[in-house]
């Protein structure tokens, strides 16, 4: 089944905060970042993950995996999500740049919590 990212934001309204969308797939998300910004702002996710062009599928596998691993190295909190970018932008080499790989941030306030 299919969705549009408004109907996907409809769907997910407001259960998403601090989650993030990781739209992995070989085929295009050349979508507006604006669109993203409004999916993110509406369910609360802090960040969407997405190809902005079609890709090859073995060679986004790779990424893929590096980007899986980038997303545990920090908290999904506004420090830790731009931590966790400039991990696949700056120690993957340049694969995010030739899959057309990125991510899109929601820029509300993501407080990092503090341990007690």
């Amino acid at each position: 089944e299919e969705f549009t990212l408004a109907e996907l934001g409809d769907l997910l309204e407001g259960s998403c905060h601090g989650k993030v969308f990781f739209f992995a797939s070989c085929d295009t998300m050349a979508t507006h970042g604006k669109k993203l910004q409004t999916l993110l702002k509406n369910t609360g996710a802090i960040a969407a993950l997405r190809y902005k062009t079609e890709v090859n599928c073995m060679v986004a596998t790779a990424l893929e995996l590096l980007v899986l691993n980038a997303l545990q190295e920090d908290e999904f909190d506004s420090k830790g999500i731009e931590n966790i970018k400039s991990i696949i932008t700056n120690d993957y080499g340049k694969l995010h740049s030739i899959l057309q790989f990125n991510m899109v941030i929601n820029h509300e306030h993501f407080p990092r919590k503090r341990n007690k």
